[in-house]
């Protein structure tokens, strides 16, 4: 039987990753085979044969078959090259064939083998994690692709026009040493309500609206000759290229409520986008609805203005909108509905006799919307913390917070959102606390995660403030990770009651679905996959006091402080943009059909490609439990 040289063995990546000591262990493991032309190494469906294949001479294709069993040919491989990792590293059947051209003579690595190498050396395991990414990535772009001629597509793919189309230019600016006078006359002859203001390289330094001239102008009694641009100027730090996309505009008008947003090429001002252009744009009354939420002044006229949310939503997933900018836009609508709906109420407390707000308060979302990845107007998580009152007591305060939240709750199902089943909202007194109370509640919760207290926890814990004093939410913050640093074995409980659950991907790479019932054949894409990232994320972003509360920018975090590696970050955020992709998709389709979301989907009823792409995304539950028992262990801890 040949033997495999050493220097052959150097020249593949990632095996010349490794030390010579450690490829000579990889040498002694090798096993031969030889495969005639014309003849499959595999086939597609075939279960893994658990070995990599490291082709020394040969030719070999790879193909796919799709639904209707058309053989496609989409790479070759050639000595050097070697194929089977995805079998190995998802665990699951061959996701193509591989037919010989030509006499193939490989080595075989068995799957323990390759298996130790991946998760023992971190240069060999980022090679093969980069390449389950990019397929990963292949196959969403490939789904997209076809998405966008489904029946979603309900309109022209408005979102992804690049705000190059939509812009106005050239721009109309003024200059720092200009006055009011003369910028008066600019805007009156060209009919204009605001300037950009720039520096003489024509950058783009600030913003002069009509607005402003009533404001810094006419009610300081400031003189119109007399005043400058640049004193009245309100500051730009928010623009965008002229390569974006309209729902990139879109999210960053909403997200820092402004109406003009200049654009910019090569440190120069390229044009504008206004909330009238992307309005003239879209037929669905995208910005419309925002306007409108301001507009309206009580709850049912809201609830008439938010009804066409749906259809942003459809078209944002119709036109390939990814999904962490879907969930991002979706929330900056919500957000915007329920600041109008507590400003609202309040009025009206106080003119029924309530009076205002006894004391300062903080009205926080808490789940997917304290995580901004609600997409569907679901189930309501939130809760108020109110500040120590000084003229009445606690439980005086808490009766106007409980009337008040009891209020915006009726205002938000009003508007299409759903009650918790369990209760998890500001018009429970579990919800509704002081800030001490609040701080010896969430102290309790962590230092005794029992069954309920973790419930709480997982909910609580991604909580970001809403309305109100946001100082308040975030000394309880403070408080909370101080905790977590002084309890180090909550963070460990938690890690625990994490890790006895797996990725719903049997040893075999097998969907494990339910077994009976009506949900039969079936995921829940929430509970047994998306609830894994998020509740492991959510423990690294605890002990690293991390105050960002989406997982997406956890993740982000987590890598720009160097606790997780690059690209284990970029796997991670693929693979929950997939699960989230689908899971958003199906709901979606059931909410169109008058049917429950209720985040459950059907494997056998996606293509091909689909359930391969799923699977890959799958994988990474288990790749980061296993980070997340590394990274939480107590090695004193009984097993």
């Amino acid at each position: 039987m040949p033997k495999p040289s050493a220097s052959f063995l150097k020249t593949i990546m990632p095996f010349s990753t490794l030390t010579d000591e450690e490829r000579e262990r990889v040498l002694a493991k090798l096993r031969f085979a030889v495969y005639a032309p014309n003849t499959y190494v595999f086939r597609q469906g075939e279960p893994s044969q658990n070995v990599l294949f490291i082709i020394e001479e040969g030719l070999a294709e790879v193909t796919v078959s799709g639904d209707h069993m058309t053989e496609t040919a989409v790479s070759y491989r050639k000595a050097g090259d070697f194929f089977g990792e995805t079998s190995l590293i998802v665990g699951q059947n061959y996701s193509g064939s591989v037919r010989v051209v030509e006499e193939l003579r490989c080595w075989l690595l068995p799957k323990e083998d390759f298996e130790w190498f991946l998760y023992n050396k971190p240069a060999f395991g980022n090679f093969f994690t980069r390449i389950i990414t990019e397929r990963m990535r292949s196959l969403y772009e490939e789904i997209g692709r076809e998405q966008a001629q489904s029946a979603f597509h309900a309109e022209a793919s408005t979102f992804r026009r690049r705000i190059a189309e939509i812009m106005s230019s050239p721009v109309i600016t003024c200059r720092p040493e200009d006055t009011v006078e003369e910028i008066a006359e600019k805007l009156s002859a060209a009919n204009l309500s605001s300037l950009v203001l720039v520096d003489d390289k024509e950058k783009p330094i600030g913003l002069v609206t009509e607005r402003l001239l009533v404001t810094r102008v006419l009610a300081e009694k400031r003189t119109s000759r007399d005043t400058k641009a640049i004193d009245i100027a309100e500051p730009l730090d928010t623009y965008l290229t002229p390569e974006a996309y309209f729902y990139q505009a879109l999210l960053t008008m909403v997200r820092h409520r402004v109406k003009h947003l200049p654009i910019v090429a090569d440190n120069r001002l390229a044009g504008i986008v206004t909330i009238s252009d992307l309005i003239k744009t879209r037929s669905i009354g995208t910005i419309s609805i925002l306007q409108d939420i301001e507009d309206r002044t009580t709850i049912p006229e809201l609830a008439a203005a938010v009804a066409p949310l749906n259809n942003v939503l459809t078209a944002l997933l119709a036109e390939k909108t990814p999904v962490r900018e879907i969930t991002a836009i979706m929330n900056e609508y919500y957000d915007r509905l329920t600041r109008k709906i507590i400003a609202i109420v309040e009025k009206e407390l106080e003119e029924e006799g309530f009076g205002p707000p006894p004391t300062e308060y903080c009205f926080i979302n808490m789940g997917s919307g304290g995580r901004r990845e609600q997409s569907l107007r679901t189930d309501l998580d939130n809760a108020i913390i109110f500040d120590e009152p000084k003229e009445i007591t606690t439980d005086q305060a808490r009766a106007y917070f409980l009337a008040f939240g009891r209020r915006v709750i009726e205002g938000l199902v009003l508007c299409g959102f759903k009650r918790c089943n369990g209760d998890v909202m500001a018009s429970n007194p579990t919800w509704c606390r002081s800030l001490p109370e609040w701080m010896h509640t969430a102290k309790a919760w962590i230092e005794k995660p029992d069954p309920l207290n973790v419930r709480h926890l997982t909910i609580f814990l991604d909580f970001r403030p809403l309305a109100g004093r946001h100082y308040l939410a975030e000394q309880l913050r403070e408080h909370i990770f101080d905790v977590f640093k002084k309890s180090p074995l909550a963070s460990h409980l938690l890690a625990a009651d994490e890790l006895q659950y797996r990725q719903p991907l049997s040893f075999l790479g097998r969907f494990i679905t339910k077994k009976d019932g009506p949900k039969k054949g079936e995921i829940n894409l929430k509970a047994s996959a998306c609830v894994r990232v998020v509740d492991c994320v959510r423990l690294f972003a605890l002990r690293h006091r991390i105050t960002e509360t989406s997982t997406w920018d956890r993740l982000d975090k987590l890598g720009s402080l160097h606790i997780m590696k690059k690209e284990d970050i970029e796997f991670f955020q693929a693979s929950y943009e997939t699960m989230m992709f689908f899971r958003l998709r199906e709901n979606l389709r059931k909410v169109l059909m008058g049917k429950e979301a209720d985040n459950y989907i059907n494997p056998s009823k996606l293509t091909k490609m689909e359930r391969s792409l799923l699977k890959d995304s799958l994988i990474a539950i288990g790749k980061l439990q296993k980070l997340t028992e590394n990274h939480f262990k107590m090695f004193w801890l009984p097993d």
